[in-house]
């Protein structure tokens, strides 16, 4: 269901014979979902929206990088023609040193981002994979004890057999 959940959300909301479950009630409208499974898919939803957020963070620094790339190879380059101008071999070691240097460590900081946008895609699909290997639980747990059989509702991410 995709309707939104509010604080006085019982189950059996909308059950007209006084049912005391699912299995006793007759009503069409009724919904008998437990609370925390919205709870849970809410919270899947939120896990997918933030794993988004940080792939197109990871996307946008990718693309930061390549581009500072291409500035780097565009200086490289007219810093190569200017040294093939240069007559003194002690400006040019010089100077390319430092271009060096700055190249490192731009790349350093550039390689630290990524690799920290991947460790936090990383631990968010984590985080959702935890999600619904609870949501699969606790969805075992109701089923065993309501005695519902448990294809009678799939999750969102569940592929409709």
């Amino acid at each position: 269901m995709n309707e939104i959940i509010t604080e006085d959300y019982y189950e059996g909301a909308g059950c007209t014979c006084y049912a005391s479950s699912a299995n006793e009630c007759g009503c069409e409208d009724a919904d008998w979902t437990p609370k925390e499974v919205y709870d849970l898919r809410g919270e899947v939803m939120a896990l997918k929206a933030l794993a988004e957020s940080t792939a197109n963070l990871a996307k946008s620094l990718k693309a930061e990088r390549d581009e500072a790339t291409e500035h780097m190879l565009a200086i490289n380059k007219i810093c190569g023609e200017r040294d093939e101008a240069r007559t003194g071999w002690d400006q040019e070691i010089t100077f390319n040193q430092c271009q060096l240097k700055d190249a490192r460590q731009l790349a350093d900081r550039l390689t630290s981002l990524e690799l920290h946008s991947t460790s936090e895609l990383a631990r968010l699909e984590q985080e959702l994979a935890d999600a619904r290997e609870e949501a699969h639980r606790f969805r075992s747990l109701y089923y065993a004890r309501s005695g519902i059989n448990k294809s009678a509702s799939a999750f969102p991410w569940e592929d409709a057999k």
